[in-house]
Protein backbone atom coordinates (compact mmCIF):
# COMPACT_ATOMS: atom_id res chain seq x y z
CA UNK A 1 0.00 0.00 0.00
CA UNK A 2 1.30 3.91 -1.13
CA UNK A 3 0.77 6.47 0.81
CA UNK A 4 -0.46 9.87 -0.41
CA UNK A 5 2.98 10.70 -0.87
CA UNK A 6 4.49 8.23 -2.70
CA UNK A 7 8.01 8.04 -0.52
CA UNK A 8 9.14 4.07 -0.69
CA UNK A 9 11.06 3.31 2.24
CA UNK A 10 13.40 0.23 1.05
CA UNK A 11 16.34 0.41 3.56
CA UNK A 12 17.08 -0.15 7.05
CA UNK A 13 15.52 -2.68 9.24
CA UNK A 14 11.87 -3.76 9.10
CA UNK A 15 12.00 -1.74 5.60
CA UNK A 16 9.05 -1.67 3.48
CA UNK A 17 6.59 -0.17 1.25
CA UNK A 18 4.26 2.78 2.66
CA UNK A 19 4.85 6.51 2.69
CA UNK A 20 8.09 7.35 5.14
CA UNK A 21 6.50 10.64 6.17
CA UNK A 22 9.91 11.56 8.62
CA UNK A 23 13.34 9.73 9.63
CA UNK A 24 15.16 12.03 12.95
CA UNK A 25 18.78 10.59 13.95
CA UNK A 26 19.38 14.25 15.94
CA UNK A 27 23.19 14.31 14.78
CA UNK A 28 24.32 17.60 15.61
CA UNK A 29 26.72 19.51 18.22
CA UNK A 30 26.04 19.25 21.35
CA UNK A 31 23.69 22.19 22.39
CA UNK A 32 22.22 22.57 18.48
CA UNK A 33 18.84 23.42 17.80
CA UNK A 34 18.65 22.46 14.45
CA UNK A 35 16.83 18.83 13.83
CA UNK A 36 17.58 18.27 10.29
CA UNK A 37 14.84 15.00 8.94
CA UNK A 38 16.38 13.22 6.36
CA UNK A 39 13.06 12.76 4.47
CA UNK A 40 12.62 16.42 4.33
CA UNK A 41 8.67 16.74 3.91
CA UNK A 42 9.17 19.54 6.95
CA UNK A 43 11.21 21.15 9.11
CA UNK A 44 11.31 20.62 12.88
CA UNK A 45 11.15 23.58 15.38
CA UNK A 46 13.04 23.21 18.89
CA UNK A 47 11.18 24.49 21.86
CA UNK A 48 12.31 25.73 25.51
CA UNK A 49 15.27 24.31 26.11
CA UNK A 50 15.02 21.34 23.54
CA UNK A 51 18.20 20.52 21.69
CA UNK A 52 20.69 17.92 20.52
CA UNK A 53 22.86 16.24 23.08
CA UNK A 54 26.21 14.42 22.67
CA UNK A 55 26.07 13.17 26.10
CA UNK A 56 23.41 10.28 25.70
CA UNK A 57 22.68 8.52 21.98
CA UNK A 58 22.34 5.27 20.84
CA UNK A 59 23.73 5.39 16.77
CA UNK A 60 25.12 8.57 15.48
CA UNK A 61 26.31 11.54 17.23
CA UNK A 62 23.55 12.43 19.44
CA UNK A 63 19.80 12.21 20.90
CA UNK A 64 16.81 14.93 21.26
CA UNK A 65 16.94 15.52 25.18
CA UNK A 66 14.06 17.71 27.09
CA UNK A 67 13.85 18.14 31.04
CA UNK A 68 9.89 17.71 30.58
CA UNK A 69 9.24 21.43 31.11
CA UNK A 70 8.98 23.44 28.16
CA UNK A 71 10.70 21.10 25.92
CA UNK A 72 9.23 19.37 22.59
CA UNK A 73 10.07 20.18 18.60
CA UNK A 74 6.87 20.31 16.53
CA UNK A 75 6.93 19.75 12.71
CA UNK A 76 5.84 22.74 10.55
CA UNK A 77 3.53 21.06 8.49
CA UNK A 78 0.57 19.03 10.41
CA UNK A 79 -1.39 17.58 7.22
CA UNK A 80 0.86 14.59 6.77
CA UNK A 81 0.94 13.38 10.12
CA UNK A 82 -2.97 12.60 9.64
CA UNK A 83 -2.46 8.35 9.66
CA UNK A 84 -6.22 7.98 9.55
CA UNK A 85 -6.92 4.22 8.81
CA UNK A 86 -3.59 3.27 6.68
CA UNK A 87 -1.47 1.08 8.17
CA UNK A 88 1.23 3.14 10.18
CA UNK A 89 4.18 2.73 12.05
CA UNK A 90 5.71 4.95 14.83
CA UNK A 91 9.38 3.69 15.99
CA UNK A 92 12.06 5.36 18.23
CA UNK A 93 14.65 4.90 21.22
CA UNK A 94 13.94 6.04 24.59
CA UNK A 95 15.38 6.92 27.66
CA UNK A 96 13.15 8.06 30.57
CA UNK A 97 15.70 10.40 32.48
CA UNK A 98 13.60 9.68 36.00
CA UNK A 99 11.40 7.10 36.44
CA UNK A 100 8.17 7.37 37.89
CA UNK A 101 7.64 10.58 35.96
CA UNK A 102 4.50 10.96 33.88
CA UNK A 103 4.29 13.47 30.09
CA UNK A 104 3.78 12.85 26.62
CA UNK A 105 6.42 11.18 24.16
CA UNK A 106 5.33 11.57 20.94
CA UNK A 107 1.32 12.35 19.11
CA UNK A 108 -0.88 14.59 16.90
CA UNK A 109 -3.67 15.98 19.23
CA UNK A 110 -4.91 19.39 20.88
CA UNK A 111 -8.07 20.79 21.21
CA UNK A 112 -9.17 18.22 19.12
CA UNK A 113 -7.91 15.02 19.63
CA UNK A 114 -5.82 12.78 17.74
CA UNK A 115 -3.14 10.33 18.79
CA UNK A 116 -0.20 10.20 21.76
CA UNK A 117 2.03 7.96 23.31
CA UNK A 118 2.14 8.98 27.07
CA UNK A 119 4.68 7.74 29.88
CA UNK A 120 2.57 7.10 32.77
CA UNK A 121 5.02 6.45 35.58
CA UNK A 122 6.94 3.54 34.32
CA UNK A 123 4.53 2.18 31.20
CA UNK A 124 4.19 3.53 27.86
CA UNK A 125 0.45 3.86 27.15
CA UNK A 126 -1.64 4.55 24.33
CA UNK A 127 -4.13 6.71 23.20
CA UNK A 128 -6.29 7.28 19.55
CA UNK A 129 -9.56 9.13 18.56
CA UNK A 130 -12.04 8.69 16.21
CA UNK A 131 -13.59 11.59 16.83
CA UNK A 132 -12.04 14.16 17.95
CA UNK A 133 -13.67 14.80 21.39
CA UNK A 134 -12.97 11.28 23.56
CA UNK A 135 -9.97 8.88 22.94
CA UNK A 136 -12.97 5.99 21.98
CA UNK A 137 -10.57 4.02 19.50
CA UNK A 138 -7.64 3.36 22.63
CA UNK A 139 -7.90 4.77 26.05
CA UNK A 140 -4.68 4.30 27.91
CA UNK A 141 -3.77 0.73 26.76
CA UNK A 142 -0.52 -0.56 27.68
CA UNK A 143 1.82 -0.60 24.98
CA UNK A 144 4.12 -3.52 26.65
CA UNK A 145 4.64 -5.76 29.47
CA UNK A 146 6.89 -4.99 32.48
CA UNK A 147 8.27 -1.67 33.53
CA UNK A 148 10.65 0.76 32.71
CA UNK A 149 13.92 1.77 34.29
CA UNK A 150 15.35 5.24 34.59
CA UNK A 151 18.41 5.64 32.40
CA UNK A 152 18.33 3.05 29.86
CA UNK A 153 17.44 3.23 26.31
CA UNK A 154 14.27 1.15 25.04
CA UNK A 155 13.54 0.52 21.53
CA UNK A 156 9.65 1.80 20.95
CA UNK A 157 7.23 0.89 18.17
CA UNK A 158 3.49 1.15 17.72
CA UNK A 159 2.05 -0.05 14.57
CA UNK A 160 -1.21 -0.72 13.02
CA UNK A 161 -1.70 -3.11 10.14
CA UNK A 162 -5.23 -3.29 8.94
CA UNK A 163 -7.54 -2.98 11.93
CA UNK A 164 -4.65 -4.60 14.71
CA UNK A 165 -2.86 -2.12 16.84
CA UNK A 166 0.13 -3.28 18.51
CA UNK A 167 2.66 -2.33 20.82
CA UNK A 168 6.63 -3.27 20.87
CA UNK A 169 9.32 -2.63 24.29
CA UNK A 170 12.87 -3.58 22.49
CA UNK A 171 11.28 -5.98 19.98
CA UNK A 172 8.75 -7.96 21.80
CA UNK A 173 5.43 -7.43 21.13
CA UNK A 174 1.71 -6.48 22.87
CA UNK A 175 -1.43 -6.69 21.00
CA UNK A 176 -3.35 -3.36 21.77
CA UNK A 177 -6.57 -4.72 20.18
CA UNK A 178 -8.30 -4.09 17.63
CA UNK A 179 -10.25 -0.89 15.12
CA UNK A 180 -11.60 -0.83 12.39
CA UNK A 181 -12.19 3.55 12.31
CA UNK A 182 -9.91 6.16 11.03
CA UNK A 183 -7.65 8.48 13.40
CA UNK A 184 -9.32 11.55 13.50
CA UNK A 185 -7.71 14.28 11.30
CA UNK A 186 -7.07 16.79 13.25
CA UNK A 187 -4.71 20.51 12.79
CA UNK A 188 -2.75 19.87 15.87
CA UNK A 189 1.01 19.81 15.50
CA UNK A 190 3.08 16.63 15.01
CA UNK A 191 5.65 16.64 18.37
CA UNK A 192 8.25 14.90 19.66
CA UNK A 193 8.24 15.12 23.75
CA UNK A 194 5.44 16.71 24.55
CA UNK A 195 1.97 17.02 23.09
CA UNK A 196 -0.91 19.72 22.82
CA UNK A 197 -1.10 22.20 20.05
CA UNK A 198 1.51 24.23 20.63
CA UNK A 199 3.61 21.05 21.81
CA UNK A 200 5.34 23.08 25.02
CA UNK A 201 3.50 21.44 27.71
CA UNK A 202 3.25 17.92 29.46
CA UNK A 203 6.69 16.25 28.65
CA UNK A 204 9.33 13.68 29.29
CA UNK A 205 11.95 14.22 30.38
CA UNK A 206 14.53 12.10 28.99
CA UNK A 207 16.52 11.12 25.50
CA UNK A 208 14.83 10.29 22.21
CA UNK A 209 16.67 8.83 18.86
CA UNK A 210 15.96 7.31 16.04
CA UNK A 211 13.12 8.34 15.13
CA UNK A 212 10.94 7.53 12.06
CA UNK A 213 7.16 7.55 11.04
CA UNK A 214 5.72 5.69 7.73
CA UNK A 215 2.23 5.60 6.59
CA UNK A 216 0.68 2.86 4.78
CA UNK A 217 2.94 0.28 6.13
CA UNK A 218 3.19 -2.05 9.39
CA UNK A 219 7.29 -2.80 9.99
CA UNK A 220 6.28 -5.32 12.66
CA UNK A 221 3.64 -7.14 13.79
CA UNK A 222 5.08 -10.35 16.07
CA UNK A 223 8.33 -10.03 17.70
CA UNK A 224 11.43 -8.52 16.12
CA UNK A 225 15.19 -7.60 16.82
CA UNK A 226 15.57 -4.09 17.01
CA UNK A 227 17.93 -2.30 14.70
CA UNK A 228 22.03 -2.36 14.97
CA UNK A 229 22.87 0.58 13.34
CA UNK A 230 20.79 3.43 12.32
CA UNK A 231 18.07 3.32 9.14
CA UNK A 232 18.43 4.68 5.96
CA UNK A 233 17.01 6.69 3.35
CA UNK A 234 15.70 6.48 0.85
Amino acid sequence: MTGPLGLLLGAGSGGGGGSLLSLLHFGGADGSSVITDEVGLTAWTCHGSAGITTAQKVFGTGSLYGDGVGDSITADTSAPFNLVSSDLSVELRFRPRIVPQAGYVCGKTGTNKGWIIYLDNDTLRFYCSSNGSTFDMFNGVAMHSGTLSAATWYAIALTRSGNNFYGFLDGVVTSLGTSSAAIYSNTAAMVIGAAGEAGLSSGVDGNIDEFRLNSGFAYYTSNYTPASSAFTYP
